[in-house]
């Protein structure tokens, strides 16, 4: 009898701490927050159709980039970047740029791989040389040029990247996702080996019709000299820059971007030029040539370690009954209220977002999204994403 009794006792237990139990996470998932799916690939590169991720309710929190999540027509729970806050002034422009209150706003994870020589042949995607000449060979691992017989400004000493650059994505499995619009602000990430000093390293990125070229010395006289020429803009004198002489027999990381009318430099860790400019030379055909080439005169150099990384735009993607037939907020300004949010997909060719039905009032935001629950081998925190 007292086995029966302790039996039903425990049994007892185990009924009301799991009801105490299922009530505390239906409470939570009321209050808190919950899981949710993400419906569509809007937000690739960094949310993807099908993860879950766990969504905090509220809005009083809510700071620009958050992934902010809100209901659809639908019912459905859906993600989209939160880029406009109440009283903003948001313009997207005609080249796909992003302006709040005047200016661009300094979304610092914006860029997206769309090159990478650890998934991709150089060989396959770069064109070198022509056809009496080729100084380029392939190392294991690595490009060398033989530039000492190339004549300063010839095509000939440059690897050049020879596919355009749209709104693509190579993702880190190496699949590749193909854009269907043109991107304009691009960075280029490699390494450079000298062998021994002497000669001179070139580096060029194109948007519109313009041409940005750095040019770095590297013999003693003028080893540490840094000029860049801004070609076809209306930009005035070469820009100099310098750093201490690049040293030789060990690989230096080279970083060259073009992002918001602002050119910078990076070399071993150390910013050496930053030029500001006002506007691209508009271009009806888009981009002239290749957007992204590299090389040498006078030296022998190598390479490895290059990426291609392009920065998000925005479509014109609308609603022609908005505000100017075009969408809200595209090609004029639009105003904010005190309780509206301006919510961007990432993936803008593809998002259906305030672009499209307007702002969304701080009633339906439902919170933001903090984790990644599933897939399991890319859980974790989103802050900073």
């Amino acid at each position: 009898m007292n086995i029966v009794s302790k039996n039903h006792r425990r049994i007892r237990l185990a009924v009301w701490v799991s009801v105490t139990a299922l009530a505390l996470v239906f409470a939570l998932r009321m209050t808190v927050g919950d899981v949710y799916s993400v419906v569509s690939a809007s937000m690739e590169p960094v949310l993807r159709k099908g993860d879950r991720v766990f969504v905090r309710y509220g809005s009083g929190e809510l700071q620009r980039y958050d992934l902010a999540v809100f209901r659809n027509s639908a019912g459905q729970a859906v993600v989209k970047r939160l880029m406009g806050l109440p009283g903003d002034e948001v313009l997207v422009d005609q080249s796909g740029d992003l302006w709040i209150n005047n200016a661009r706003p300094d979304r610092p994870d914006s860029w997206i791989q769309v090159f990478d020589d650890r998934l991709r042949r150089v060989a396959d995607h770069f064109q070198h040389g022509n056809q009496y000449y080729d100084p380029w060979t392939e190392g294991p691992g690595y490009w060398e040029v033989n530039g000492l017989a190339v004549k300063a400004g010839s095509s000939i000493g440059l690897l050049r990247h020879r596919d355009g650059v749209k709104n693509s994505e190579l993702r880190p499995d190496g699949t590749f996702r193909e854009g269907s619009t043109a991107v304009g602000d691009l960075r280029l990430q490699l390494e450079v080996w000298i062998p021994e000093p002497g000669g001179i390293l070139v580096l060029n990125l194109t948007e519109e019709s313009d041409t940005f070229q750095v040019r770095v010395g590297l013999d003693r006289l003028d080893a540490g000299r840094v000029f860049l020429n801004h070609f076809r803009g209306n930009s005035g004198p070469p820009v100099a820059g310098s750093l201490a002489p690049m040293p030789q027999q060990r690989w230096i990381p080279v970083v060259f971007e073009n992002r918001d009318n602002q050119v910078r430099l990076i070399i071993d860790g150390k910013q050496v030029l930053d030029y500001e400019y006002v506007s691209n030379t508009f271009s009806p055909v888009g981009s002239i040539g290749e957007r992204v080439s590299f090389g040498a005169t006078g030296t022998n150099l190598r390479f490895r370690s290059i990426r291609i990384d392009r920065d998000v735009t925005y479509t014109q993607r609308g609603d022609r009954s908005a505000p100017g037939q075009l969408g809200w907020g595209i090609g004029h300004r639009l105003t904010l209220s005190s309780d509206e949010f301006y919510l961007l997909g990432d993936r803008s060719e593809v998002s259906e977002d305030s672009r499209s039905f307007g702002p969304i009032h701080r009633d339906k935001i439902m919170g933001r999204a903090t984790h990644r629950i599933w897939p399991y081998d890319r859980r974790g925190s989103l802050a900073g994403h």
